[in-house]
């Protein structure tokens, strides 16, 4: 009986100490993330996941994070595909796919950034990132060289999500499209003028 009762209470303690060692790692990691410092983040979001067993997907989406932000692209993307294969019924999918296909622009693959961005307004229509993963769509056709497409999805984000931190961003791609357009224009327009005067001075 008093073997039960010390393996039980041994069994608490332990639970309490594990939660505890648990929930510290990742408030370290959170306010080391808070603070942008993105090594320290990384460490702490690392042991979280390490004391959990990997039984917890809430430090493993704070190191695609955290990743991300520090630019460790390939390491974000591995995680991301571990993270979706782990925990596919996870709360946090939507954001996680979201992430992947923002990543995969910064990375210049386009084509697989638009086709993961496309999935995710389809699949998650309601989402709060529905305007940022346009404005990364957009991000993506602009770098393409598919400047007219580009401006297309910009605008969309300026009409249809006017609060969107996006809009600004939005607008300006707008104004760099429509310059380099007035200037193809004007280069046209001299290409030909040159070309007539050209053919003027032949013909005197």
């Amino acid at each position: 009986m008093k073997k039960r009762i010390f393996l039980f209470l041994g069994t608490i303690v332990c639970t309490h100490l594990f939660s505890q060692t648990y929930q510290d790692y990742l408030s370290s990691g959170l306010d080391a993330y808070a603070r942008s410092d993105w090594s320290s983040a990384v460490f702490s979001f690392q042991k979280a996941s390490e004391v959990s067993g990997g039984a917890s997907g809430e430090p493993l989406y704070w190191l695609i994070m955290t990743n991300a932000s520090a630019k460790n692209y390939k390491q974000a993307l591995s995680d991301i595909r571990f993270f979706l294969q782990k925990f596919p019924n996870s709360l946090k999918v939507p954001e996680i796919i979201y992430q992947q296909g923002r990543i995969f622009c910064l990375c210049a693959e386009h084509e697989k950034s638009i086709t993961i961005l496309y999935g995710f307004l389809r699949r998650y229509p309601g989402h709060r990132q529905v305007p940022s993963a346009y404005y990364w769509i957009g991000e993506n056709l602009y770098m393409a060289g598919r400047l007219k497409d580009a401006r297309t999805i910009f605008s969309r984000v300026v009409i249809d999500y006017p609060a969107s931190a996006k809009v600004e961003p939005a607008r300006y791609k707008i104004a760099l499209i429509d310059q380099a357009s007035t200037q193809d224009e004007l280069l046209k327009l001299l290409k030909t003028s040159h070309e007539e005067l050209l053919k003027l001075s032949e013909e005197y």
